[in-house]
Protein backbone atom coordinates (compact mmCIF):
# COMPACT_ATOMS: atom_id res chain seq x y z
CA UNK A 1 0.00 0.00 0.00
CA UNK A 2 1.41 3.31 -1.49
CA UNK A 3 1.04 6.54 -0.14
CA UNK A 4 -2.65 5.70 1.32
CA UNK A 5 -3.69 4.22 -2.00
CA UNK A 6 -4.84 0.88 -1.79
CA UNK A 7 -4.92 -1.07 -4.94
CA UNK A 8 -7.31 -3.77 -5.18
CA UNK A 9 -8.05 -6.80 -8.13
CA UNK A 10 -11.52 -7.84 -8.14
CA UNK A 11 -12.39 -11.50 -9.37
CA UNK A 12 -15.73 -12.58 -9.71
CA UNK A 13 -16.97 -15.06 -12.76
CA UNK A 14 -20.62 -12.83 -13.04
CA UNK A 15 -19.68 -9.68 -15.25
CA UNK A 16 -22.05 -8.20 -13.55
CA UNK A 17 -21.26 -8.24 -9.87
CA UNK A 18 -17.75 -7.32 -11.09
CA UNK A 19 -19.34 -4.07 -12.95
CA UNK A 20 -21.03 -3.52 -9.70
CA UNK A 21 -18.40 -4.15 -6.76
CA UNK A 22 -15.94 -1.66 -8.58
CA UNK A 23 -18.87 1.00 -8.53
CA UNK A 24 -19.34 0.25 -5.00
CA UNK A 25 -15.76 0.53 -3.89
CA UNK A 26 -13.51 2.49 -6.50
CA UNK A 27 -12.02 5.79 -5.45
CA UNK A 28 -13.65 5.14 -1.80
CA UNK A 29 -11.34 5.36 1.23
CA UNK A 30 -8.30 5.59 -1.11
CA UNK A 31 -9.33 2.10 -2.88
CA UNK A 32 -8.08 2.20 -6.53
CA UNK A 33 -9.78 -0.92 -8.84
CA UNK A 34 -6.41 -1.67 -10.94
CA UNK A 35 -8.42 -4.92 -12.21
CA UNK A 36 -11.50 -6.80 -12.89
CA UNK A 37 -10.93 -10.48 -13.95
CA UNK A 38 -13.42 -13.25 -14.28
CA UNK A 39 -11.64 -16.59 -13.26
CA UNK A 40 -9.36 -17.73 -11.45
CA UNK A 41 -6.19 -18.76 -14.08
CA UNK A 42 -6.81 -14.76 -15.28
CA UNK A 43 -6.47 -13.58 -11.48
CA UNK A 44 -3.05 -15.44 -10.97
CA UNK A 45 -1.85 -13.92 -14.42
CA UNK A 46 -2.69 -10.77 -13.56
CA UNK A 47 -0.74 -10.95 -10.48
CA UNK A 48 2.01 -12.44 -11.31
CA UNK A 49 2.07 -9.15 -14.09
CA UNK A 50 0.78 -6.87 -11.45
CA UNK A 51 1.06 -7.53 -7.74
CA UNK A 52 -1.59 -5.34 -6.32
CA UNK A 53 -2.51 -4.76 -2.18
CA UNK A 54 -6.03 -6.55 -1.94
CA UNK A 55 -7.30 -8.95 -3.96
CA UNK A 56 -11.31 -9.78 -3.58
CA UNK A 57 -11.67 -13.36 -4.79
CA UNK A 58 -14.94 -14.96 -5.95
CA UNK A 59 -14.94 -18.59 -4.02
CA UNK A 60 -16.64 -19.92 -6.96
CA UNK A 61 -15.48 -20.05 -10.68
CA UNK A 62 -14.60 -21.80 -13.80
CA UNK A 63 -10.72 -23.07 -14.32
CA UNK A 64 -9.27 -22.31 -10.73
CA UNK A 65 -11.64 -21.56 -7.87
CA UNK A 66 -10.76 -18.84 -4.91
CA UNK A 67 -9.55 -21.18 -2.59
CA UNK A 68 -7.09 -22.26 -5.71
CA UNK A 69 -5.93 -18.20 -6.10
CA UNK A 70 -5.46 -17.72 -2.76
CA UNK A 71 -3.21 -20.61 -2.15
CA UNK A 72 -1.20 -19.08 -4.90
CA UNK A 73 -1.28 -15.77 -3.14
CA UNK A 74 -0.10 -16.90 -0.13
CA UNK A 75 2.70 -19.23 -1.06
CA UNK A 76 3.95 -16.49 -4.36
CA UNK A 77 3.04 -13.63 -3.23
CA UNK A 78 2.36 -13.48 0.58
CA UNK A 79 2.39 -8.93 0.43
CA UNK A 80 -1.12 -9.89 -1.16
CA UNK A 81 -3.99 -9.92 1.04
CA UNK A 82 -7.23 -11.72 0.15
CA UNK A 83 -10.30 -11.51 1.29
CA UNK A 84 -12.98 -14.23 -0.13
CA UNK A 85 -15.88 -13.12 -1.44
CA UNK A 86 -18.94 -15.53 -2.17
CA UNK A 87 -22.86 -15.44 -2.32
CA UNK A 88 -23.46 -19.19 -0.54
CA UNK A 89 -22.94 -19.28 2.79
CA UNK A 90 -21.24 -23.01 3.03
CA UNK A 91 -19.36 -23.52 6.10
CA UNK A 92 -16.40 -25.48 4.49
CA UNK A 93 -15.58 -22.81 2.24
CA UNK A 94 -15.29 -20.85 5.41
CA UNK A 95 -12.94 -23.47 6.87
CA UNK A 96 -11.07 -23.65 3.88
CA UNK A 97 -10.73 -20.12 2.95
CA UNK A 98 -9.18 -19.13 6.77
CA UNK A 99 -6.96 -22.67 7.47
CA UNK A 100 -5.34 -21.54 3.58
CA UNK A 101 -4.58 -17.77 5.04
CA UNK A 102 -7.66 -16.02 3.67
CA UNK A 103 -7.43 -12.40 5.63
CA UNK A 104 -11.61 -12.18 5.11
CA UNK A 105 -14.66 -13.55 4.17
CA UNK A 106 -17.65 -11.55 3.32
CA UNK A 107 -20.74 -13.04 1.92
CA UNK A 108 -22.56 -11.04 -1.25
CA UNK A 109 -24.88 -9.61 0.92
CA UNK A 110 -22.74 -6.87 2.12
CA UNK A 111 -23.44 -3.14 2.17
CA UNK A 112 -21.12 -1.04 -0.08
CA UNK A 113 -19.94 0.67 3.33
CA UNK A 114 -19.07 -2.54 5.11
CA UNK A 115 -17.19 -3.69 1.83
CA UNK A 116 -14.76 -0.43 1.83
CA UNK A 117 -14.72 -0.71 5.27
CA UNK A 118 -13.46 -4.28 5.18
CA UNK A 119 -10.84 -3.53 2.18
CA UNK A 120 -9.46 -0.95 4.28
CA UNK A 121 -9.06 -3.18 7.31
CA UNK A 122 -6.98 -5.78 5.45
CA UNK A 123 -5.09 -3.50 3.94
CA UNK A 124 -4.26 -2.22 7.22
CA UNK A 125 -3.15 -6.25 8.25
CA UNK A 126 -6.51 -6.56 10.27
CA UNK A 127 -8.62 -9.85 9.56
CA UNK A 128 -12.24 -9.17 8.80
CA UNK A 129 -15.62 -11.51 8.16
CA UNK A 130 -19.47 -10.59 7.74
CA UNK A 131 -22.25 -11.34 10.08
CA UNK A 132 -22.60 -14.67 9.05
CA UNK A 133 -19.02 -16.08 9.17
CA UNK A 134 -18.36 -14.67 12.86
CA UNK A 135 -21.30 -16.70 13.86
CA UNK A 136 -20.06 -20.15 12.14
CA UNK A 137 -16.74 -19.73 13.59
CA UNK A 138 -18.10 -18.69 16.99
CA UNK A 139 -20.56 -21.71 16.99
CA UNK A 140 -17.72 -23.80 15.74
CA UNK A 141 -15.63 -22.12 19.41
CA UNK A 142 -17.96 -23.27 21.41
CA UNK A 143 -18.74 -26.60 20.16
CA UNK A 144 -15.03 -27.03 20.41
CA UNK A 145 -15.08 -26.06 23.94
CA UNK A 146 -18.03 -28.55 25.50
CA UNK A 147 -16.19 -31.40 23.22
CA UNK A 148 -12.88 -30.27 24.67
CA UNK A 149 -14.76 -30.82 28.04
CA UNK A 150 -16.24 -33.76 27.24
CA UNK A 151 -13.27 -35.48 25.82
CA UNK A 152 -11.31 -34.22 28.40
CA UNK A 153 -10.15 -38.19 29.79
CA UNK A 154 -9.68 -39.10 26.40
CA UNK A 155 -7.11 -35.82 25.66
CA UNK A 156 -5.45 -36.59 28.87
CA UNK A 157 -5.08 -40.55 27.80
CA UNK A 158 -3.65 -39.26 24.65
CA UNK A 159 -1.49 -37.07 26.08
CA UNK A 160 0.36 -39.79 28.28
CA UNK A 161 1.07 -41.49 25.51
CA UNK A 162 4.49 -42.13 24.74
CA UNK A 163 6.42 -40.73 22.00
CA UNK A 164 6.19 -44.15 19.98
CA UNK A 165 2.54 -44.60 20.75
CA UNK A 166 1.57 -40.92 19.83
CA UNK A 167 2.65 -41.40 16.32
CA UNK A 168 1.44 -44.59 16.08
CA UNK A 169 -1.99 -42.59 17.37
CA UNK A 170 -1.46 -39.87 15.18
CA UNK A 171 -1.51 -42.00 11.69
CA UNK A 172 -4.55 -44.29 12.80
CA UNK A 173 -6.49 -41.26 13.45
CA UNK A 174 -5.32 -40.49 9.68
CA UNK A 175 -7.00 -43.68 8.71
CA UNK A 176 -3.23 -45.58 7.84
CA UNK A 177 -3.41 -49.14 7.82
CA UNK A 178 -0.75 -51.01 9.31
CA UNK A 179 1.36 -51.76 6.60
CA UNK A 180 1.23 -47.92 5.66
CA UNK A 181 2.32 -47.24 9.57
CA UNK A 182 5.11 -49.65 9.53
CA UNK A 183 6.19 -47.77 5.98
CA UNK A 184 6.01 -44.75 7.50
CA UNK A 185 7.48 -45.27 10.87
CA UNK A 186 9.83 -47.53 9.62
CA UNK A 187 8.70 -50.19 11.81
CA UNK A 188 7.94 -54.07 11.15
CA UNK A 189 3.67 -55.15 10.91
CA UNK A 190 3.79 -57.05 13.81
CA UNK A 191 5.40 -54.10 15.96
CA UNK A 192 2.66 -51.90 14.34
CA UNK A 193 0.07 -54.79 15.80
CA UNK A 194 1.36 -54.24 19.28
CA UNK A 195 1.46 -50.60 19.16
CA UNK A 196 -1.68 -50.47 18.33
CA UNK A 197 -2.84 -52.73 20.41
CA UNK A 198 -1.14 -50.28 23.14
CA UNK A 199 -3.05 -47.13 22.21
CA UNK A 200 -6.59 -48.96 22.27
CA UNK A 201 -5.98 -50.25 25.49
CA UNK A 202 -4.51 -46.73 26.71
CA UNK A 203 -7.32 -44.42 25.41
CA UNK A 204 -9.98 -46.70 26.35
CA UNK A 205 -11.15 -47.21 22.84
CA UNK A 206 -11.75 -50.97 21.18
CA UNK A 207 -11.64 -50.12 17.35
CA UNK A 208 -9.89 -48.03 14.81
CA UNK A 209 -12.90 -46.50 14.18
CA UNK A 210 -13.78 -45.46 17.56
CA UNK A 211 -10.39 -44.14 18.18
CA UNK A 212 -10.93 -41.96 15.34
CA UNK A 213 -14.20 -40.71 15.98
CA UNK A 214 -12.92 -39.61 19.57
CA UNK A 215 -9.71 -38.14 18.54
CA UNK A 216 -11.87 -36.17 15.57
CA UNK A 217 -14.40 -34.92 18.60
CA UNK A 218 -11.77 -34.48 20.70
CA UNK A 219 -10.35 -31.63 18.55
CA UNK A 220 -7.19 -34.17 16.99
Amino acid sequence: MNSGRIRLLIVDDDQVMLVKVAEMVDKRNGIEVVATVSNGAEAIKELTLNPVDVALVDVDMPEVDGIGVLKFVVSQLPQVKVIMFTAFQIERNLQRAMAAGARGFLTKTVNSDDLVAAIVKVAAGQIVMGEWSIGVMTNQLIKDEINRAEYSDFIARVNELTPSLRDVFELVILAYSNRQIASSLHLGEDSVRQYVTQVFRHTGVRSRGELILRAKNAGF
